[in-house]
């Protein structure tokens, strides 16, 4: 899939499109494609537990967690929100 830049977005809304596609444009554990594109929250970019990232809990600003996707990527997977929900709650999905 190919990138383009959206002058009708934020730089950062922007990035996020960029490194969705980056992750593959799917969720990592049950391969429902991702609408990069897309702004109605059912992908996102979840912290892998045992990896280290700056950031943690809800409200990280936009900004911040831009940067820390893009410096510590192995520390992130990106997830549909159901097995995001999943994995927050048992560390797994099943």
């Amino acid at each position: 899939m190919q990138y383009v830049y959206d002058t009708t977005r934020s730089y950062y809304a922007n990035r996020i499109i960029d490194l969705r596609v980056q992750f593959g444009v799917h969720c990592w554990f049950c391969g429902k494609e991702c609408d990069p594109h897309g702004e109605d929250g059912k992908f996102q970019f979840a912290h892998r537990h045992g990896f280290k990232t700056k950031l943690t809990g809800y409200g990280r600003g936009e900004s911040n967690r831009v940067h820390d996707i893009s410096n510590h990527p192995i520390s992130y997977m990106l997830l549909c929100d159901n097995c995001h929900k999943k994995y927050d709650n048992s560390g797994e999905t099943t």
